[in-house]
């Protein structure tokens, strides 16, 4: 009797942790009030997480393609097929699928759960900003004055961590919907970048709106499950359109 209990309530946890209603119930839940701490003692299955993708993906695709085609973006000037011209496939494989996303994940997503890091981010980001406007950003005097900046700011913040370590824990627990949400609108933000001839401004949200959905999904994953798996789906995503890119072009 007691191995039959308990072979029940094992098929009841499998059956639970793959009921997809309830995964998005509760990814729904996080996005609606972003908790800094949201249900990180039970990340989500890996299984779960896939079959969770490959819906967000497709929702995606059939969403913005029609916006995205409307807004003209056909007719853009890309650096992504400027790149894919000028380097060859696996190496434009290797940026667009490992190099991309390990690089912003670490940039962008990294501090949902590191408040110390997002410190970081702060300062060296209005740095940038602000050297930006004296210095050309592709010069060398640039790239190394921004290099000091940031492990100064890095050796700032590692000394003085016992100080402000947790007045930003709890700043990030009290204020984390809009770390949440102005991560989410920056990383989208950057990827108009992307578009090398953007003369009509107007349609900048429309372009980068693709990257604002997925960064939702990545934010959860992110936040529940951790960093690597948040690299892993943001890889997996850019790999499908890289490929169909790739054949297609």
């Amino acid at each position: 009797m007691d191995h039959d209990r308990i072979s029940q309530e094992e098929n009841n946890r499998v059956d639970e942790d793959l009921d997809l209603v309830k995964s998005f119930r509760e990814m729904f839940s996080f996005l609606r009030l972003p908790r800094f701490d949201y249900m990180r003692e039970r990340p989500e299955s890996v299984l779960m997480l896939h079959l969770m993708f490959i819906i967000i993906f497709i929702g995606i695709i059939t969403l913005t393609t029609p916006i995205l085609v409307s807004a003209g973006v056909m007719d853009m000037d890309n650096s992504v097929s400027n790149l894919m011209q000028e380097q060859s496939k696996w190496l434009f494989i290797s940026l667009a699928v490992v190099l991309a996303p390990l690089m912003e994940e670490l940039i962008f997503r990294l501090h949902l759960r590191y408040p110390l890091l997002g410190l970081w981010l702060i300062f060296t980001g209005v740095t940038f900003g602000i050297i930006s406007f004296f210095l050309d950003i592709y010069s060398c005097p640039f790239l190394w004055t921004m290099t000091v900046v940031a492990f100064l700011a890095a050796a700032i913040i590692y000394l003085s961590r016992e100080i402000i370590a947790q007045p930003m824990t709890l700043f990030y627990n009290r204020r984390f919907g809009f770390i949440f949400y102005i991560t989410v609108l920056i990383f989208a933000f950057v990827h108009i970048f992307n578009y090398t001839d953007l003369s009509n401004w107007i349609v900048a949200p429309l372009l980068v709106l693709p990257q604002l959905l997925i960064s939702l999904f990545l934010g959860y994953v992110r936040v529940r499950n951790n960093v690597y798996m948040s690299m892993y789906f943001h890889g997996l995503y850019n790999l499908i359109p890289t490929l169909m890119f790739l054949l297609f072009s």
